[in-house]
């Protein structure tokens, strides 16, 4: 089976128009029976792509073990397929598969709260132009209904009060009483939980208000990550006898114990 890298066909045109995160998302249910073959593809639907790791939902017990037995083969067609890295892992869920039209006119549907979907002439005009590069096929014409749609999108939300995400370089829209759009919220809380992450492991012994002055967070997201550090030392220190399991034992303690610096020396041949 030959792949055409979609990439190499629309990427520079769809990431101008700020939407190929998207379409490769939307894309991937259209060419999924390419990429797994006709009775897999019935049985599994592609639903969504986060941080390079695909959810895709399963009808059945049996096919989520053939897909998790082929789950290495997937990501290199789905790559070859969209001419980039774009999947580094799948994530296989049981739930009922809606039919495939249905899922397929989700995947750009603006908020129910909106009006019904209509792009006007000049969405569709301004999307035919856009994707002028692009040969004649199934593909333009997916592109020219993910711009066109895109356009209409955006024109919606802005009329229901939605604003630029203040993510610098993300040109997606945020509900009004948020700061960032939903995919870089998620990518702000990762950062956010991993510098937390970092201080805690350098100084277990720091509290909430000393996390604080060091790195701005809320308490309840210094508890979570707290809890995070508190479930990942126990799993190392449980390990087999190392530098690394002593050093897992020695922070868990003053982590668990609630310890300040003055309360504890460091024990020979740790930092």
């Amino acid at each position: 089976m030959s792949l055409t890298p979609v990439a190499n066909l629309i990427g520079p045109v769809l990431g101008e128009a700020g939407i190929l995160p998207r379409f490769l998302e939307y894309s991937l249910v259209r060419h999924w029976e390419e990429i797994v073959g006709a009775a897999a593809a019935a049985n599994s639907r592609p639903l969504f792509i986060r941080r390079q790791t695909l959810t895709v939902a399963v009808s059945s017990g049996p096919w989520h073990h053939y897909l998790f037995t082929v789950k290495q083969s997937i990501i290199e067609k789905i790559n070859l397929w969209a001419g980039k890295p774009l999947v580094k892992d799948l994530r296989l869920k049981e739930r009922h598969l809606e039919p495939l039209n249905q899922y397929l006119d989700q995947k750009f549907e603006p908020p129910a709260a909106l009006d019904p979907v209509s792009p006007a002439d000049e969405d569709w005009a301004a999307a035919a132009g856009i994707v002028g590069s692009i040969p004649e096929g199934p593909l333009k014409t997916q592109a020219i209904r993910a711009i066109a749609l895109s356009r209409w999108r955006r024109r919606q939300l802005k009329k229901a009060g939605w604003k630029p995400c203040h993510m610098p370089k993300c040109t997606a829209l945020c509900p009004p009483d948020a700061t960032y759009c939903p995919s870089c919220r998620a990518l702000s809380n990762h950062r956010e939980q991993a510098a937390l992450l970092r201080i805690l492991l350098n100084a277990p012994w720091l509290g909430y208000n000393e996390v604080n002055r060091l790195f701005p967070c809320s308490a309840r997201r210094y508890r979570t990550v707290r809890a995070l550090l508190l479930h990942r030392l126990r799993a190392e220190a449980a390990g087999p006898e190392s530098a690394e399991a002593r050093v897992a034992r020695f922070s868990l303690a003053i982590l668990a114990g609630g310890l300040k610096s003055g309360d504890f020396a460091f024990p020979p041949g740790l930092p």
